[in-house]
């Protein structure tokens, strides 16, 4: 089995509401392994989400907190982590490409500037120069045309495709070993998002990086998933291989999802 490089032990994330205290995750556990994607399943509302920004400590607080839980990258502890430290990980070691790339891109910056501002944090020892010149490289390698011209553009003069590819090269811009990738075709029409599986297939190979995929759609977890928890409520109720869970599902709930499948 590949080498593990990150462990979420019994983690349970609450958050306080008009209508008193809501589980939001219940006694989760998973690993990712380096080379490997573990899909995480689900309807919306079922923690998926909540789980990942857990990983990331980016839980709002208040109303949110982990209230119980390990969570181990490399065998350190991140519960323990303070802010300064988190920030070094955050972008660094752990990426996340979130669900809506609109929202998450800055409208008044250009796409090059927001690339160059991760090295900037994370590698500043890199010249003025160097950056600019890997914030290309890396549009290039995620598939965009011409990274030069689309270095000094802005995310509105892209199609929601290019948005999604900014994301990802930004997220890759540190070779960071684990990348969290929060339902990152949801708003894309199917070649493009046939285009993105693809290209993260293609960065895993050569990066060696684990992926945690979070989504709804079966059909990327066949794409892309090597390993699958599935997740209902806030807990998982069947944990196993792909093949696996597409061939000879256990649980009633993973069987409706499939059978939901047109």
């Amino acid at each position: 089995m590949a080498e593990k490089i990150l462990e979420v032990k019994d983690l349970v994330v609450q958050f306080n509401t008009d209508r008193g205290l809501v589980t939001a995750v219940n006694g989760v556990n998973f690993e990712v392994h380096k080379g490997r994607t573990i899909g995480i399943v689900g309807e919306s509302g079922s923690g998926k989400s909540v789980s990942a920004l857990a990983i990331m400590q980016l839980i709002p607080s208040p109303p949110g907190k982990i209230a119980g839980g390990q969570i181990e990258y490399k065998g350190e502890s991140l519960l323990d982590k303070s802010d300064a430290e988190m920030r070094k990980i955050r972008g660094n070691k752990i990426a996340m490409i979130f669900q809506e790339p609109m929202t998450s891109l800055n409208p008044v910056f250009t796409v090059g500037n927001q690339i160059e501002e991760v090295l900037t944090l994370h590698q500043s020892e890199l010249s003025k120069n160097d950056r600019r010149k890997k914030a290309v490289d890396l549009l290039g390698l995620v598939g965009i045309p011409s990274p030069d011209r689309r270095y000094k553009e802005y995310p509105h003069q892209l199609s929601g495709g290019m948005r999604q590819r900014v994301m990802i090269a930004m997220s890759l811009a540190c070779e960071p070993d684990i990348l969290i990738a929060d339902e990152p075709t949801t708003a894309l029409d199917v070649t493009i998002q046939a285009q993105i599986l693809e290209l993260m297939n293609k960065l895993q190979k050569e990066l060696g990086m684990g992926i945690i995929m979070i989504t709804h759609d079966l059909g990327v977890v066949a794409e892309t998933c090597d390993d699958v928890v599935v997740m209902y409520c806030g807990k998982i109720v069947e944990k196993s291989d792909a093949k696996t869970i597409f061939n000879n599902p256990k649980h009633p709930y993973t069987i409706g999802l499939l059978n939901s499948i047109p």
